[in-house]
């Protein structure tokens, strides 16, 4: 599920502060010790600040799917790998999007619970949801159940990635895997305010504390588009009801889930393949059908974006070329070309 593991990581945190074993302001520190970035400012970084993405911490540049960690240790050993790190701004100064805020955090859960992050979720978030079917830890993931991502080359062709993207230490970024009816579970104990056949996560009052604005993102937004950011959910309106969202991605996946909780609407979509519905066509096409509107047809072109792997593998040149060569192929639709990109 890629970022759609985030909220999680926030559930989790939010269920440590209704047990008074956290305070979303305090410093990170408090909980971690051992936590250290090359910058003098990082000693006032709050957990209420990593988990609305205002930490200005920078994001992962390498997640090492080719060298995946499946340790206990890993997620702590990556934290404290981070003391090369610069911040990108004063913390709580504007949001940026951070995975790696989040990988800090879910190790905050791990310390403050006495549990690795891993089951401190399946103990308390997925096993009481009954989502059977999901896990953050690959290994106890049902094997009949795995999909297995695929990528555009540079030619515009399919092709099976060469890896797959789970590392441990990612964990609360990214290591969510489930299936459509554990997210329709997910989604309804949300739109319940925290509470799903009998099983309450977290008290309505808290719960609501994450869907209320922490930072704006400029104007109000158009419809359907993002304006502020919550306790890790991305909050706008879509066809003037309030909307909750959040979206992920991975080599070779793509996934997305979103609330109208107003409407008690939601829509969860993923696919293991990163170049279909890369913009919000899909989502809003689905949305529209639950709302009884008749839907805009789906675009699944993929943008240029598709060049950044030739980028950093063999240079600029490359890039242009595959590019030049990807305006000219038979699969030239499949793509949306900017020519300022």
């Amino acid at each position: 599920m890629a970022s759609i593991t985030k909220p999680l990581v926030a559930t989790a945190i939010m269920q440590l502060v209704e047990r008074g074993i956290l305070d979303l302001d305090a410093p990170v520190v408090k909980y971690l010790p051992y936590f250290r970035l090359a910058d003098a400012r990082y000693n006032q970084i709050t957990v209420r600040q990593m988990v609305t993405h205002t930490s200005g911490m920078p994001d992962v540049e390498d997640y090492e799917w080719d060298k995946p960690q499946y340790d206990d240790g890993a997620l702590e050993r990556y934290v404290r790998n981070l003391t090369n790190q610069q911040l990108l701004f004063a913390p709580g100064e504007r949001v940026r999007y951070s995975n790696m805020a989040f990988e800090v955090l879910g190790d905050v859960v791990a310390k403050a619970s006495g549990e690795s992050f891993d089951d401190y979720v399946q103990h308390h978030i997925l096993v009481p949801l009954q989502m059977t079917d999901s896990t953050l830890l690959l290994k106890q993931a049902n094997p009949t159940l795995l999909t297995w991502g695929h990528e555009l080359d540079e030619q515009g062709a399919p092709f099976a990635s060469r890896v797959f993207p789970y590392n441990r230490m990612h964990s609360p970024s990214s290591n969510l895997h489930s299936n459509v009816l554990d997210m329709a579970r997910w989604a309804i104990a949300n739109l319940n305010r925290g509470e799903l056949d009998g099983h309450r996560i977290l008290q309505a009052p808290t719960h609501d504390m994450m869907w209320r604005p922490a930072h704006q993102l400029g104007g109000p937004g158009e419809d359907g588009q993002i304006s502020a950011v919550g306790i890790s959910w991305w909050l706008g309106v879509y066809r003037g009801t309030r909307m909750i969202a959040h979206e992920g991605g991975d080599t070779g996946y793509r996934t997305d889930l979103v609330l109208l909780p107003d409407k008690r609407i939601a829509v969860v979509w993923m696919e293991n393949a990163d170049w279909a519905a890369n913009d919000d066509s899909l989502m809003r096409a689905a949305l529209d059908v639950a709302l009884g509107y008749t839907p805009s047809s789906i675009r699944t072109r993929r943008s240029i974006e598709s060049t950044l792997p030739t980028y950093q593998r063999a240079g600029i040149d490359a890039a242009l070329n595959q590019y030049r060569m990807l305006r000219k192929s038979r699969r030239a639709e499949l793509y949306t070309f900017d020519e300022g990109g």
